[in-house]
């Protein structure tokens, strides 16, 4: 199976890295970047490509961003809304979407997963863009075990209801809990507060740090998956529930290229509500 990681940086480098340790499921993992100068010391077994047009890969992984870091670190130091980054991310990364348009029409790609954000709009957009093809997004993962378990350490006694019965429905800043009203929405509300300033307070980390998080939350099982060991993550994937047709971060089973949604079946009133 053919990778390509479409970004260099920190993200982008620890994707690639961490496929390229699961050979010979892999057979080939390369990197590409619009900056050349910054594909210099690629981790071990890890090539860079010339050009994204030059390559046949069975999944490519989008995890370029093209903000600025001066402004990103700038928005974390103030500790800026989660929200706030979204708008900052928009404004950067659309026309370096769109760039790649033509590229992904026209490459026999069989699973493309996105980890720019804002993920689930560029899940939303490409399922359209690419119709009948398989569009994912990384991310939400950190969302789903931060998200249960500081609900569960709030709950003392109730722990393993909480683990049992909550499940993380939604994006990066408007991930919700659905747990057919067994978890207070209070409770819910406060550890999705932590979260996103978690995932806020992840921008300045220091390397070792984050790549420890992103590495065995959000990578290692979905390249365990994708390398054929049926494995249980959380992804951004279209569905749809009641009429409604969206990208949102669900509970999946990644065996090789299948990525199968398993998302949530009881709700509360208020639940339904929400997600819709």
């Amino acid at each position: 199976m053919r990778i390509l990681v479409h970004g260099a940086g920190r993200f982008g480098r620890m994707v690639a890295a961490q496929f390229a340790r699961q050979a010979p499921q892999f057979e080939d993992v390369a990197i590409v970047d619009p900056v050349e100068n910054v594909l210099r010391d690629l981790p071990r077994n890890v090539r860079q490509a010339v050009s994204p047009a030059r390559e046949t890969p069975d999944v490519v992984i989008l995890t370029a961003s093209a903000v600025p870091s001066e402004a990103r670190l700038a928005m974390a130091t103030t500790r800026a809304p989660i929200e706030k980054f979204w708008d900052l991310e928009r404004q950067h990364n659309l026309p370096l979407m769109r760039s790649l348009i033509p590229w992904l029409k026209s490459s026999q790609w069989k699973l493309l997963l996105i980890a720019t954000n804002p993920v689930h709009e560029w899940v939303n957009a490409f399922e359209v863009i690419c119709p009948g093809r398989s569009v994912a997004g990384i991310g939400t993962a950190f969302d789903d075990r931060r998200i249960r378990f500081l609900s569960a350490a709030m709950l003392p006694g109730e722990e393993r209801v909480v683990l049992d019965h909550l499940k993380v429905v939604g994006a990066h800043g408007n991930a919700m809990g659905i747990s057919g009203g067994r978890v207070p929405r209070a409770v819910v509300n406060t550890a999705r507060w932590m979260s996103n300033a978690l995932s806020v307070a992840f921008v300045d980390s220091p390397a070792e740090i984050s790549n420890t998080w992103w590495a065995n939350v959000a990578i290692a099982p979905l390249v365990s998956g994708i390398s054929g060991k049926s494995t249980r993550t959380h992804l951004v994937v279209p569905l749809t529930f009641e009429g409604v047709h969206a990208a949102a971060g669900v509970d999946v089973t990644v065996s090789g290229l299948d990525v199968r949604a398993e998302p949530p079946l009881h709700f509360s009133d208020e639940e339904r509500q929400e997600l819709i």
